[in-house]
């Protein structure tokens, strides 16, 4: 419970006991008694609002104009102990200030590229419930259209810049920070003061649940980044958290709450108007090998670190592979609908490659963290702050020290290396057909070789003696990002709609013009991890939707085809695009592109 000054003294001043150690003195304190106990007696009173009460996020949108699908989100909670001029209304106190400024531009006639999501959290204080119900609530759509969550909480507590992210996003953040001018430094920018105090440029990561990125992070797996000034604040949730502290103790001139708005609005630009997404894998696989070294030197000989070797090898060449990649899309710009789907394509990869690093099952006893690189450890003395699933193994194995702690090490180490595996793949999917579908009478080769680049071996995974089958895409949720960008072509669906939307039911008391007609042994035939999208049930009431939606047009000589526009009357749901993913894998529908839009036609005969 913190305290003031005056009263930590008084306090100090009544213990009883041994004389004080002339170490523990300070000038700031006073004289001390003894090292305790009485004889004084503390009487200490806590009073709690014990009540329950309606929490509110309230957001702001700013529709992508070409893309309006993927989602580029900023994010601050708005409620605070008590005063909360640092925690958290210096960061509420940037983000309205970004707000401000992207409206300038949407009044010169600007509009991102993606959409952008300006988020205000409540009850982030009780365990950052507002930004995680809102994320679980709209799980479907963020997993796979979120391109990244970028959070401030504390924006100014103090004096240094610090940050906090997935590697992916160091780069970028980098780059910006040389644009933006220092606001205690005459002269320097952001970065050269950033890495003169810290000896070059330090970016922690987000291995800790206590903002409102975790949820976006740890559950979803989605790219995250958070910036602040100052790294300790006395003041932190207590009444001493005041205006009058930052007006003249925190930032007087309040050029630090500009730095952080700068820095983190521009972030958010580049990545609604790149034509390429600014990730560099690079970065994440040097960090991978470097948390690799540090982990060598804790593990007992017994105990191989092979596995997450090898997958980090994949993991480097598929990032190699996507700078190449992304040379040629842009040298291709030029042309007409083909760069821009493999464009869309390639982003999908860079954006879904976080999402590799999830498993279904979890961190052992604790299933709701989902991600394996960078989640909290369960024991928070841990030497580690990545591979939260290994820490956890080698606290127990040190508390017990049996074979089976042990030989439990070993399988979270082949936990990790298989999700960084997964990460690195080239294709969800091995039929070379489905893989470069059809546009039109025009045949496309995705060769897009990105994070997910190379086809990892799975040859050896017996060698891990407790695996069980964590591997299909059922366990992950998601599907080959190529497959995914053609069958989400038509989804923009903001968040926020869906919280509301209501799944219409099918009243046509069954149409005999059956356009498309699905047999439930081709369902059987299909791959457990495509059938995990949708039920045979959800799919045959989907296909009754799109039947009516034929008949209606019926007599139309566009009566066989789904307009990319016409997807969301539909009224499919969430998993809308999962019924066109298995479609188009049953053969029923081919995507065709007319004047730059996509549709969606029948197979008909």
């Amino acid at each position: 419970m913190p305290v003031s000054l005056s009263v930590s003294r008084e306090i100090l001043r009544g213990f009883g006991g041994p004389p004080v150690p002339e170490e523990w003195r300070g000038e700031v304190l006073g004289e001390w008694g003894g090292v305790g106990g009485g004889p004084s007696l503390l009487n200490f009173t806590y009073q709690e609002d014990r009540r329950l009460a309606t929490i509110q996020n309230v957001f702001g949108v700013i529709r992508g104009r070409e893309e309006p699908d993927r989602y580029v989100i900023l994010g601050n909670h708005r409620d605070a102990w008590t005063y909360g001029a640092v925690d958290p209304n210096s960061g509420t106190a940037a983000l309205l200030d970004i707000a401000h400024r992207y409206g300038v531009l949407l009044r010169s006639g600007w509009r991102p590229r993606r959409t952008i999501i300006l988020c205000s959290w409540d009850a982030e204080e009780f365990g950052m419930i507002g930004s995680t119900e809102w994320a679980e609530q709209n799980l479907g759509i963020l997993g796979t259209n979120a391109i990244a969550y970028l959070n401030v909480d504390c924006a100014v507590q103090g004096s240094g810049f610090f940050a906090d992210a997935t590697p992916q996003l160091d780069k970028l953040l980098i780059e910006i920070t040389k644009e933006i001018k220092d606001p205690d430094v005459e002269g320097m920018t952001v970065y050269q003061t950033w890495a003169a105090a810290n000896g070059g440029i330090s970016i922690e990561r987000l291995a800790r649940a206590n903002s409102d990125f975790s949820a976006f992070l740890h559950h979803l797996g989605v790219p995250s980044l958070d910036l602040y000034y100052g790294k300790e604040f006395a003041g932190y949730h207590t009444a001493f958290d005041s205006f009058d502290w930052m007006e003249n103790h925190g930032d007087p001139l309040f050029h630090r709450h500009v730095a952080i708005a700068e820095i983190w609005g521009l972030f958010a630009l580049h990545l609604a108007d790149d034509l390429l997404l600014p990730f560099d894998y690079l970065t994440y696989a040097t960090q991978l090998q470097s948390h690799t070294n540090t982990l060598m030197e804790l593990l007992d000989r017994g105990i191989s670190l092979q596995p997450i070797v090898a997958s980090i090898d994949e993991f480097t060449a598929a990032a190699n592979e996507s700078v190449e990649e992304a040379k040629k899309i842009e040298e291709q710009e030029s042309e007409e609908y083909l760069p821009r789907l493999r464009q869309r394509t390639f982003n999908d990869r860079l954006m879904l490659a976080e999402r590799g690093f999830l498993e279904a099952e979890g961190l052992l006893g604790r299933q709701w963290f989902k991600h394996l690189l960078y989640s909290p450890p369960e024991d928070y003395e841990s030497k580690l702050s990545f591979f939260p699933g290994i820490a956890d193994a080698i606290s127990r194995a040190e508390k017990i020290g049996t074979r089976e702690a042990q030989l439990q090490v070993q399988h979270e180490i082949w936990r990790v290396a298989r999700v960084i595996q997964r990460a690195a793949e080239a294709e969800g999917d091995d039929d070379p057909e489905f893989a470069s579908p059809e546009i039109g009478s025009k045949r496309l080769d995705f060769d897009c070789a990105s994070v997910s680049g190379v086809r990892s071996n799975r040859k050896k995974l017996e060698e891990d003696l407790l695996f069980e089958d964590s591997l299909s895409l059922q366990n992950l949720g998601l599907s080959d990002a190529c497959l995914a960008t053609l069958a989400s072509e038509a989804s923009s669906l903001l968040p926020m709609d869906a919280l509301t939307a209501q799944e219409s039911k099918v009243t046509d008391g069954g149409a005999t013009n059956m356009i498309i007609k699905i047999v439930k042994d081709d369902y059987d035939s299909l791959p457990s991890y495509m059938k995990s999208l949708a039920s045979w049930e959800e799919l045959q009431e989907a296909v009754a939707k799109l039947n009516v939606f034929f008949c209606k047009k019926e007599g139309d000589q566009e009566c066989t085809a789904i307009d990319q526009h016409d997807i969301e009357s539909l009224a499919l749901g969430h998993k809308g695009r999962s019924y066109l993913l298995l479609l188009l894998r049953m053969k029923q529908l081919v995507v065709e592109t007319v004047d730059g839009c996509i549709k969606y036609r029948a197979c008909v005969g």
